[in-house]
């Protein structure tokens, strides 16, 4: 019994850590260090399933595979800092403010399921990076964690091997398309400032 508490207030740990490393990836101005924090929320989804040992190594060969075309995008376009959208103290109170109001919102809605809550407020943040952020790397990195907290809920669901491999596949190619498109973006305009593009005629 004491041992099974002990499991899964690992895997309570593991999912919290889940959304606080997807926090930082979002708010952090430096994207070398966000593409990081970004890897490691893969690795831990990694540790997550690593009862599915096959499961275990796709998910760590995939996390860094991506992480290695971020550097490759950052040493292509030598573009690392974030354009920012508003100042990061009070976009790190917003972001906060959205997460918590979210997370009691889904709490009050549905059966508590920290799973399922974890999942969902990664999901919230991805698409929270879409709308606000205006840097394009952050878009890309936003889409990346909203991926992977579906990839997240289909481990807890215990989905089988090979629906895994076709959701990296589709992750590896949407993460590929959406840094080339940046990479076609800042050679065209000089910037990857998405708001500050008057045309996106090629």
């Amino acid at each position: 019994m004491s041992t099974l508490y002990f499991e899964l207030s690992l895997v309570n740990v593991g999912l919290v850590i889940f959304v606080i490393l997807s926090f930082f990836a979002v708010e952090l101005i430096d994207l070398y260090n966000a593409s990081i924090f970004a890897m490691i929320q893969g690795i831990i989804i990694a540790i997550a399933a690593v009862a599915q040992i096959e499961i275990f190594i796709l998910k760590i060969f995939i996390s860094a595979v991506i992480f290695f075309m971020f550097i490759s995008f950052f040493k292509r376009t030598k573009w690392t800092k974030e354009v920012q959208t508003i100042k990061t103290i009070p976009s790190m109170i917003i972001t906060c403010s959205v997460l918590v109001t979210m997370a009691v919102i889904l709490y009050l809605l549905t059966d508590f399921d920290i799973g399922f809550l974890s999942c969902a407020l990664v999901l919230i943040l991805s698409l929270y990076v879409l709308l606000v952020k205006r840097d394009m790397v952050k878009v890309v990195l936003g889409i990346y964690l909203g991926m992977n907290s579906l990839y997240m809920l289909s481990v807890t669901l215990s989905l089988p091997f090979y629906a895994f491999i076709v959701i990296d596949l589709v992750l590896l190619s949407t993460i590929a398309v959406a840094l080339w498109i940046a990479c076609l973006f800042y050679e065209k305009q000089g910037t990857l400032d998405g708001w500050s593009a008057r045309s996106l005629r090629w």
